[in-house]
């Protein structure tokens, strides 16, 4: 069974592992944590390890609410009464389960399950607008990076780290992922750069490291290229007169994704037909008619 390994970032933010996913934590006055989401699954060995230490979750404050970030929500609620805090937007969504699957394209069992993870949690919100969440006369930074889902938020730590959950793709994601989700690539892109403006010691980005303020440019800049080069390879690939169908599936095949092929956490085809509508945005692609079966043809450029 894999062991619980707290580490410090810096002052009172530290982080530990759930297999490979990295909470960020924050550590009160009192001894006890704020969790800055709460891990990809379930983890039961989680309680004995902070009961051993005398330590309770009071809170945990989330990036998004994607089934990836909630894992531990019910189990730190039912144990601790922790309070769950996320934006306006990303309640409504959870408060509407359904909105959520169709957004991401979820069924079957992922849809279930994230039915059931969901159902019996009660969220505290906050704006969905730059503001301060105060506890324990610690105050937490909240920024709103949409794009990744509707009411994403960075959150920065009183030691000023930035966690970005998913509104910035670590290096391992930019070397593997085959087709990021984003629920708008506009937004995404823009809320990028305005992760590179800020001056943070630390960023804790896509739960799986931790960047410092000199590497965010770089890693910023990788993000916006990579995205705009998945876009422009899913544009290269319409014919005239193919179906939006057609082309997700040409485009998941070039990228060895199979039809019956599902990540854990969202569709990739979702993500393919965002890269699409962001070209379409653009006045690269035109598209007739509406859903899957509508109509693409190429925009030459004029000149």
């Amino acid at each position: 069974m894999e062991t619980i390994k707290m580490e410090i970032i810096t002052g009172r933010t530290g982080s530990f592992r759930i297999g490979n996913c990295l909470i960020i934590t924050y550590t009160l006055p009192s001894g006890n944590l704020i969790l800055l989401d709460s891990g990809a699954k379930s983890y039961d060995p989680l309680p004995a390890y902070l009961d051993e230490r005398g330590i309770r979750v009071t809170g945990v404050i989330h990036t998004h609410l994607h089934e990836d970030h909630i894992a531990n929500d019910r189990l730190l609620q039912q144990r601790y009464g922790a309070d769950l805090y996320a934006s306006v937007s990303e309640i409504r969504s959870s408060a509407d389960p359904e909105r959520v699957l169709q957004e991401l394209g979820l069924a079957g069992w992922m849809g279930e399950n994230y039915r059931e993870m969901t159902a019996p949690l009660v969220f505290t919100s906050f704006p969905d607008r730059e503001n301060t969440l105060t506890i324990e006369d610690c105050p937490f930074r909240l920024v709103p990076l949409p794009g990744h889902s509707t009411g994403h938020t960075g959150i920065i730590t009183p030691d000023g780290v930035f966690c970005v959950g998913d509104a910035l793709l670590s290096d391992f994601s930019l070397e593997n992922a085959r087709a990021p989700f984003e629920l708008d690539m506009s937004k995404a892109m823009d809320s990028i750069r305005r992760i590179r403006r800020e001056d943070c010691p630390y960023f804790a980005v896509s739960h799986r490291q931790v960047v410092k303020q000199s590497e965010i440019r770089r890693l910023a800049d990788q993000n916006i290229r990579r995205l705009r080069e998945l876009c422009a390879e899913t544009a290269s690939l319409v014919e005239d007169g193919m179906t939006e169908e057609e082309l997700v599936d040409i485009a998941a095949a070039a990228r060895e994704i199979h039809r019956d092929y599902r990540n854990v956490f969202f569709d990739i085809y979702i993500a393919i037909r965002e890269e699409l509508e962001y070209e379409i945005r653009l006045g690269r692609i035109r598209a007739e008619g509406e859903g899957p079966g509508r109509r693409l043809f190429r925009v030459q450029p004029r000149g």
